[in-house]
């Protein structure tokens, strides 16, 4: 295709008439221009402009404004473009002269008049681009030529030969097809403008959403690639529409052939199914015949065990016989045996009861010696109790009695002791409501003395609580400080600090401040010098970078150029192993090095070799055929072999044969006297033997059977007669002679015996070179299948070693530059490690001192807090030393009250317990007093009275009242105390003492009263019974010895008879046992009498009948196991005793049957029987697979019509049968054998047709699979240094699956012709169907299919380029998918454009591509320069028009225009569009009709 050269817009108004182009030209030169212009200014209108010469009508409008919009007067406004033709031809304008249509009142549709020309030139002319004179200027005046000017102009210039101008009606449909036509000349394709720069330019940066609806590679391949296909390939002819008629014609052929094709196919259909039918059958025959062998085993086999069980049952009978014998013989000695031990038993019983009698006797008398004994002791026991008794009565009495006289004394003292105790009682009252009132002062003195106590303790206990707070606050305000000095010291080593605090505890005064700042300083010089590290490392990196990626590919590359080694190095080393086998086979069949790469000729050498070898087979197994068969012959005795025809003729005539061979070797004669019968009658051997009358019988049977040689016959009768002649082997008989020459070794049987020994060896002989033949013609024939499978050639070997050679080169240099590579990165790698380590130890730097700073920022606080808790610790210690002296004088005061507490609370203890004594006084004299008081009082003043009168001491009654009244003094209450425990004590105590004494000595009486009468009781004795018996110790003693005596006497005497007793309970117990087993073993109820017991050698008796009859048990359990077995297993076999047995049959055990053991018979009939079942499920299986078969073929929609299905339900009813199955089946294909032929005939050609049919279809979805690999050719383009394909389209192997698309396109041709036809049935139009189906997408998707195409594309970063689905890309809506989009759509472009007939195929052409504001989302360098790479290699002019500037997008284009507004000075609101050419070089030319003007003079211009 040409590039635009220049554009030329002439008198165009738009944005409602605001803005005004006057006449503005663009030259583009053929290159990459950008037009730069603000939004707003009109940059879709400048597209839709440009584009509207190359588009139909349709595509013209833009999305939100009609083409006609733009033109409301009568002035034409001119749309110029001029193409740079390819390879030198010039140049060629296309022009556009467009109005508003003047015509619409009369009824013309068409909104505007249009014109469109083209002009051809190889230089400037007066009908270029600018020269072209549409504008004339006059003496005032600049002026646009009317539209009627320009057409009539343009006719004439049309019918100039001189020059190559055309214009044409664009109104006008046929000059509209020839414009177009004529645009396609120039390579200027409308179908481009229309489908991808319209599409493109649907909105800013359009190219993006250009394929926004293809979201997979599926959309892609079909929406896309495969319209460029079709249109390429279907560019000169509608070959779709071809394929559509041809495919609809056949259609219509297969409708008016389908019967027979369906006939045809069912029948063939039927044949193939029938193959299966067939060989099922066979395989349901072969096990029917296996099962029925094994039926005949089986039968054959009952019968040998019907046989061997009957032997069995008598062998059985005769053993039991004996047995019974025997048992009855042993149970006899048993009989005897247990009849002698009952004897024995009897006579023992008998002997311990009479010794058991005599210990009873014994018993009897010592028991009654031990209760006299006994009752002698008891009632001594109750004479001592008696005498006890009295004893202690006699001393109750006693005390009694003293107790009663001193209970009369004490009656004379009672005034005195009254007077006495009342006055002490007095006293005592006295003295306790003293005590009482000093108790009750002591208390409540205590009382006072425990408040004051416990107000002081509540003081003490306030003061120990400030002083615990206050301990506390201190403790806290010590840790505090003290944590500093932790704080301090954790600072000091972490960073190594050596702060120290004054001998007053404090810092220097800005000691921590000029700490911080040196921090600070010191921070900010290592940072300095690690972000210097940084930057050096971060140049290293992407050097580093650069370098990996350049290993990386290296390696890559070394790895595939290694792996391409070792591949080929295994086919070089396949190829050698081919060689080493032709070298083998070379020297097999003997020819030259030479010929070591002559497949043919090898071939040709083998095949020879086998011919040879199969000639020499077949010669040896003629051989060999011939000496089996005289090998048969000597065996069976015969050298005459009658035709089959001839023996069948003698057994139908009921002649039994008899060879005269035969009858030599059965005739019981010696060798001598056969030989001699031989010798006259030489034909003997070689005859047959019939009677006369079987001679007879044969002459009249009327057999007319012709014999190709004469058969002897020797009348039975005759053959001792006869009298031949026999002559050096000749036989005359009449005129006719035969050489015969018996061999007589032939009637020796040892000679015989070692003619088929000789014969066996030269058969084995034979058969060994026979078989060595047939090895050799495997081992040539493997050869040969190994020539032929081999693919090597002299060409391809040296290939493949100059290939490997290539390769090892390439390998070398690779290995070479990864060495160098390796030994830079190592080199940067190891600078950059020193860097990353500085680095790294410089941000530990920093770290530490910002930790540090900040260390010494929180020890600055701590600092602070640390000399504010040393303040308030001062205050605290103050504050705690005075409370703790308030506390001492308080608990001193609490001490002294506490102290006195104590002395209160002894007085008061010891007053308590002076009260206790008193009131224990009082309670002593508490009965004193009343009337009883006084008048002891007044006995005792006068008793005192007289006594003083007596004694003259003077003591007058008064005084003796006055006593009476007054409370007596202590020292008086001592006196009178002393009297009172004087007159009471004495009585009382004595009284006392008496009573206890009585009372004690009663207790004992009565107690030992009850014991008397307890034993008295206990023992039944009555008073009267020991009342007489004195107790004495001796005689006590006396009689227990004797009782001690006679009781053991008696326990011996009991031990003795429960001895006897036991033996005798013993005896009976055996006796009864033994009475018990022999009841139950011999039946018998007593025993043998003890004179018919003669012999006692029981056990010897007893065993040797146990061996006889241990003998004769085996016997039979041998015999009952095989009769068990035999039961068994003819109980296992019962359901098989209807088969008919096998004749002839011999076992496969070596073992005879009757010599089996049950488990050798159990398992040879189980696996008989598993053998036969097997058969019977192999049979059933196979009956099963033809019923199934059947079934399946009877179910077949394909088989339903009756013509097939009564056939195959006869089949099915005679699947009892497989030979039935077979003979019926091979009946009904032989009906349709001749049937098939005559169908053949008629439907082989709209077969061919079809094979012709798919093979052209074929053809073009190759060729349609062939282009799509080829769109992705022309899109390798480098970035950084390297080769990158940027659009990559992989397809499947053709090759690899063509048989594959045969198929599939062969099912597609059978479903569109099924329903074709059913359309056409339906009278409905087929051919709108088939033209839907019949396309290149459904083509493609249903041989290939379009999801089989896998698309892969670069993605451009900054940095790295790397490869992604197209399924990825529809993702990007941004920079990336711009760039994707624009590569996919350069190589569609590059392969429609390309020509595959052209010779300079190779050679790119030109392309032009208009894109409003592409720059929207591309505006990265790294994205925007493989772009322009692409764009340059595809031979793309890129037209951009775009409101963005920048270095990044005004860079890549050497071609730059900038479009300004500028503002009209006489019209209100008009604003002119002016270019300025800021980069590129502008073509010099003579303008002859465009000329300065200033604004007015364009006013009246336009």
């Amino acid at each position: 295709m040409s590039k635009i050269n220049a554009v030329r817009i002439i008198n165009l108004n738009y944005n409602n008439n605001a803005i005004r182009i006057n006449d503005e030209t663009f030259r583009l030169g053929g290159k990459s221009t950008l037009l730069s212009l603000r939004n707003g200014g009109g940059k879709s209108v400048l597209v839709q402009m440009m584009t509207a010469p190359f588009v139909h009508k349709r595509y013209r409008d833009s999305r939100d404004r009609p083409f006609a919009s733009y033109f409301t007067t009568n002035k034409p406004t001119f749309i110029l473009v001029e193409w740079v033709l390819d390879g030198g031809a010039g140049y060629v304008m296309t022009g556009m002269m467009v109005r508003k249509n003047q015509d619409l009142s009369e009824g013309n549709g068409e909104e505007l008049e249009m014109v469109n020309f083209i002009s051809e030139y190889k230089t400037r002319c007066e009908l270029d681009i600018d020269h072209l004179p549409v504008i004339e200027k006059t003496k005032k005046e600049m002026a646009l030529k009317g539209f009627g000017v320009c057409r009539q102009m343009f006719e004439q210039w049309r019918r100039d030969r001189s020059v190559k101008f055309s214009s044409y009606d664009m109104n006008q449909a046929p000059q509209s097809r020839q414009y177009f036509d004529r645009l396609m000349e120039f390579r200027i394709y409308y179908k481009e403008w229309e489908t991808i720069i319209k599409k493109v330019n649907l909105k800013e940066s359009g190219l993006s959403e250009l394929f926004s609806d293809c979201r997979d590679e599926k959309g892609l391949v079909e929406k896309w690639f495969l319209d460029a296909v079709e249109n390429k390939l279907n560019k000169d002819k509608n070959r779709m529409k071809e394929f559509e008629n041809i495919v609809t014609k056949y259609v219509s052929q297969y409708k008016e052939n389908r019967s027979k094709i369906e006939r045809r196919d069912t029948i063939r259909l039927f044949r193939e199914e029938a193959g299966e039918i067939l060989k099922d059958a066979e395989c349901y025959r072969e096990e029917a015949a296996a099962a029925a062998a094994h039926e005949g085993k089986i039968a054959a086999f009952i019968g040998e065990l019907d046989r061997l069980e009957a032997e069995a049952e008598n062998e059985k009978a005769a053993v039991q016989d004996e047995t019974e014998v025997l048992e009855a013989e042993i149970k006899r000695i048993g009989y005897e045996e247990i009849s002698c031990e009952i004897h024995g038993y009897e006579e023992e019983q008998t002997l311990h009861a009479r010794r058991r009698d005599m210990a009873g006797f014994e018993l009897d008398s010592l028991e009654h010696e031990c209760e006299g004994l006994t009752q002698k002791l008891r009632l001594l026991e109750c004479a001592r109790w008696r005498e006890i008794t009295r004893e202690s009565f006699r001393d109750y009495r006693f005390a009694a009695e003293r107790l009663a006289a001193l209970r009369q004394k004490k009656e004379d003292l009672e005034p005195e002791r009254v007077m006495l105790g009342t006055r002490l009682k007095a006293y005592y009252g006295e003295v306790y409501r003293k005590e009482s009132e000093e108790a009750e002062r002591l208390t409540e003195s205590l009382r006072v003395t425990r408040e004051r106590i416990a107000e002081l303790k509540g003081r003490e206990a306030g003061y120990q609580k400030a002083l615990q707070e206050a301990e506390r606050l201190a403790g806290g305000l010590q840790t505090r400080i003290s944590g500093y000095d932790g704080e301090e010291e954790r600072y000091n080593r972490r960073h190594r600090q050596s702060l120290r605090r004054n001998i007053l505890g404090e810092y220097e005064p800005a000691a921590l401040e000029m700490a911080a700042d040196g921090l600070i300083r010191e921070r900010e010089q290592v940072s300095r010098l690690m972000t210097e590290g940084k930057r050096e490392a971060g140049r290293l990196e992407e050097e580093l970078r650069i370098v990996d990626r350049n290993l990386e590919d290296a390696k890559k590359d070394l790895i595939l150029t290694e792996t391409a080694k070792k591949e080929q190095t295994k086919e070089l080393g396949r190829l050698e192993e081919e060689r080493k086998d032709r070298r083998v086979i070379l020297r097999y069949l003997e020819l030259p090095e030479e010929y070591l790469y002559e497949r043919d000729r090898i071939l040709t050498a083998i095949e020879r070799k086998l011919s040879d070898i199969a000639m020499a087979r077949r010669g040896f197994e003629k051989e060999l055929d011939e000496l089996e068969k005289e090998y048969r012959k000597l065996a069976e005795g015969s050298v005459l072999e009658l035709p089959a025809e001839f023996e069948e003729m003698l057994e139908q005539t009921g002649l039994r044969r008899v060879y005269g061979m035969e009858w030599l070797k059965k005739n019981g004669n010696s060798v001598e006297k056969n030989q001699e019968l031989i010798r006259r009658q030489p034909f003997l051997p070689y005859s047959l033997i019939l009677s006369r009358g079987e001679l007879e019988k044969l002459i009249k049977s009327g057999n007319e059977l012709f014999t190709s040689f004469p058969i002897p016959i020797i009348k039975r009768e005759d053959l001792e007669d006869g009298a031949a002649e026999c002559d050096g082997g000749i036989v005359s008989l009449g005129k006719i002679s035969f050489y015969v020459l018996f061999n007589d070794n032939l009637l020796d049987e040892e000679k015989l015996a070692l003619m088929m020994r000789e014969k066996e060896a030269q058969i084995g002989r034979k058969r060994q070179a026979a078989d060595q033949k047939d090895k050799e013609y495997r081992e040539y024939f493997e050869k040969q299948e190994k020539i032929r499978s081999q693919t090597i050639t002299k060409e391809r070997y040296d290939a493949v070693e100059q290939e490997i050679g290539r390769l090892e080169e390439t390998i070398s240099e690779l290995n070479a530059g990864i060495l160098k590579m390796s030994a830079k990165q190592s080199s940067h790698k190891e600078r950059k490690r020193v860097l990353e380590r500085e680095s790294a130890e410089a941000e530990r730097k920093i770290e530490g001192l910002k930790r540090q700073e900040e260390d010494l920022a929180a020890l600055t606080g701590f600092y602070k807090v640390y000399l504010e808790s040393r303040a308030e610790l001062l205050k605290c210690r103050d504050k705690m030393e005075a409370t703790r002296q308030d506390q001492e004088r308080s608990r001193q005061l609490c001490d002294k009250l506490e102290a006195k507490e104590k002395s209160l609370e002894g007085e008061n203890g010891l007053l308590r317990e002076r009260m206790k004594e008193t009131e224990g006084k009082r309670q002593i004299y508490a009965g004193f007093g009343g009337e009883s008081a006084g008048e002891a009082a007044k006995e005792v003043v006068e008793e005192a009275a007289e006594e003083a009168a007596v004694s003259g001491t003077g003591v007058s009654a008064i005084d003796a009242g006055e006593c009476r009244l007054a409370i007596p003094s202590q020292e008086e209450a001592v006196g009178l105390e002393a009297r009172y425990a004087a007159i009471t004590g004495n009585l009382s105590g004595e009284e006392r003492e008496l009573e206890e004494n009585c009372r004690k000595t009663l207790s004992v009486y009565e107690k030992n009263e009850k014991e008397l009468k307890r034993l008295a009781e206990k023992y039944r004795l009555s008073a009267a019974e020991y009342q007489d018996i004195w107790y004495s110790a001796e005689e006590k003693d006396r009689v227990d010895d004797m009782l001690e005596t006679k009781q053991t006497e008696k326990k011996i005497s009991e031990r003795k008879w429960n001895e006897e007793d036991k033996l005798v309970a013993l005896a009976v117990q055996n006796k009864e046992r033994c009475q018990k087993d022999m009841v139950k073993k011999f039946g018998e109820e007593e025993p043998l009498p003890k004179d018919a017991i003669t012999q006692v050698d029981f056990d010897v008796r007893r065993s040797r009948a146990m061996d006889r009859v241990k003998d004769a048990r085996d016997r039979l359990r041998a015999v009952e196991e095989k009769l068990r077995s035999y039961e068994g297993n003819l109980t296992a076999l019962s359901e098989y005793r209807e088969f008919a047995p096998a004749e002839g049959l011999t076992w496969d055990s070596q073992i005879p049957l009757e010599n089996m053991t049950p488990k050798q018979l159990g398992d040879f009939k189980g696996s008989m029987i598993r053998d036969y079942r097997q058969a019977l499920e192999k049979r059933s299986g196979k009956k099963a697979d033809l019923e199934r078969t059947l079934n399946r073929v009877v179910r077949r929609e394909e088989f339903a019509e009756e013509f097939f299905k009564k056939p195959l339900e006869t089949l099915l009813l005679l699947t009892g049968s497989a030979e039935q199955v077979i003979m019926q089946l091979t009946t009904v294909l032989s009906s349709y054998e001749s049937l098939m032929e005559k169908l053949e005939v008629d439907i082989s050609m709209i077969e061919k047709e079809k094979d012709k049919i798919v093979e052209i279809l074929e053809d073009y979805v190759r060729e349609v699979h062939s282009n799509l690999g080829k769109i992705d050719r022309n899109s390798t383009i480098t970035v950084r240094d390297r080769q990158i394909k940027m659009l990559k389209i992989q397809i499947p192997s053709w090759e690899e699956n063509e048989n594959l698309y045969h198929v599939r396109l062969m099912d597609f041709m059978d479903e569109i012709t099924a329903r074709g036809i059913e359309l056409l049935q339906e009278n409905q139009n087929a051919s709108e169907y088939l033209g839907t189906r019949v396309t290149t997408k459904t083509l493609y998707d249903t041989v290939v299919g379009i999801g089989n195409v896998e698309i892969r594309l670069y993605k451009i970063e900054e940095k790295r380029e790397y490869p992604i689905t197209w399924s990825e890309v529809a993702k990007n809506s941004g920079g990336e998918g711009f760039l994707s989009a624009f590569i996919i759509l350069n190589s569609l472009l590059y392969y429609m454009r390309k020509d595959e007939t052209d010779i300079f195929a190779d050679r790119a052409e030109g392309k032009v591509l208009l894109m409003d504001n592409p720059f929207a989302q591309t505006n990265a360098s790294h994205l925007l320069k493989p772009l322009m790479d692409m764009a340059e290699k595809t031979d793309t002019q890129l037209i951009c028009l775009s409101g963005l500037g920048g270095e990044s997008i005004y860079s890549r284009f050497n071609n730059i225009y900038v479009l300004n507004l500028i503002a009209a000075n006489l019209r209100n609101g008009m604003q002119y569009l002016k270019s300025d050419h800021i980069r590129g070089s502008e073509e010099e030319t003579i303008v002859l009709s465009q000329v300065e003007v200033n604004e007015q003079l364009e006013l009246n211009l336009f």
